[in-house]
């Protein structure tokens, strides 16, 4: 098993990655937050992790009681066209692993502080004005998705989807928990349930718009971080072929 010195090293100065892991996982956990607001304020929907949403849609057809159809189609269909536009806009030319994931961090955050604006100003949103943050956000999550993929750190996505839990199933039945990449990749998994555990508790017991805000400033913390790693001129700067 991994050391906790392995595996912070692993996170932030892996002679492969870099700090990409790291970086990643904050995504991560921020991909976990705004989903706990959406599930809890925005009609029963996922924006991060829309393949939910598809399961919504088919409930929502059949008329099971608590779904609406317009919602989680609003997010599947915003999701795609972000991750269209962020591969054609920026992630088919990469050259450069630091800068995907700065870009990554910096669509995440400008499409939070949108979403947050529009809820400072109406803490009690209408119907139409729910559908627009759903909106919103996941535009920014599918453009934040597309330009992850080009980051390229196996296994790390900021979504959970079932690939991901399989390979680190798979991978411990056959003894490579050992290794700090399996630690890696169980920390940056579990983000996901800690951003979600965090959002829930925030949006339930504090104030139900307040896990949007953490997500805000935990996206400026890695703008910041991946702002460094834009600069670095390291070997893992450059994508695999």
């Amino acid at each position: 098993m991994a050391t906790p010195r392995e595996l912070w090293v692993g996170l932030t100065d892996d002679r492969v990655h870099g700090p990409l892991a790291g970086i990643l996982t904050l995504l991560t956990v921020i991909a976990g937050l705004v989903d706990a607001t959406s599930l809890l304020r925005l009609d029963r929907v996922f924006v991060a992790n829309v393949t939910g949403s598809v399961i919504f849609i088919g409930l929502a057809i059949v008329g099971a009681r608590g779904f609406s159809l317009a919602a989680p189609l609003i997010a599947l269909g915003t999701f795609l066209v972000g991750a269209g536009l962020g591969v054609r806009v920026f992630a088919r030319h990469v050259t450069h692993r630091g800068r995907s994931a700065y870009a990554a961090c910096l669509a995440q955050f400008v499409d939070l502080l949108v979403a947050s604006a529009i809820v400072l100003f109406d803490h009690h949103p209408t119907d139409p004005v729910r559908l627009t943050l759903v909106a919103i956000l996941a535009l920014g999550m599918g453009a934040k998705s597309a330009l992850v993929r080009s980051v390229n750190v196996p296994g790390l996505t900021t979504a959970v989807v079932t690939t991901t839990l399989t390979g680190l199933a798979s991978e411990g039945a056959t003894g490579s928990w050992r290794s700090t990449s399996f630690a890696v990749r169980l920390v940056a998994t579990g983000g996901l349930l800690v951003g979600a555990i965090i959002g829930g508790a925030l949006v339930i017991f504090v104030e139900r718009w307040m896990a949007l805000a953490l997500a805000d400033v935990l996206a400026l913390a890695a703008v910041v971080w991946a702002r460094s790693a834009a600069h670095s001129e390291a070997s893992w700067t450059v994508p695999s072929p």
